[in-house]
């Protein structure tokens, strides 16, 4: 949804998660790595109005990138 693994397109993601709660799915899961909080802005658009006992949002945090995009591996809480 954020284009990191290519280009993204915001209303097929959207309509993605729409989709899922449809068929009923009810574990998003999402992390601030990919796309910098990205997946958590579009999530929120997509998920507007939708009663909240229809899903569960699962949020990873903690892994950092460098300005360049690159993964840095934490250590105990800290980065390297």
């Amino acid at each position: 949804m954020s284009g990191m693994y290519g280009p993204a397109n915001r209303k097929q993601s959207i309509a993605t998660v729409q989709a899922a709660l449809d068929a009923g799915i009810d574990l998003i899961d999402s992390g601030d790595f990919y796309g910098m909080g990205h997946n958590e802005m579009l999530l929120a658009e997509a998920l507007h109005g939708v009663p909240r006992d229809r899903f569960v949002v699962s949020v990873k945090f903690g892994a950092l990138r460098d300005p360049a995009g690159v993964g840095r591996a934490m250590m105990h809480g800290l980065p390297p």
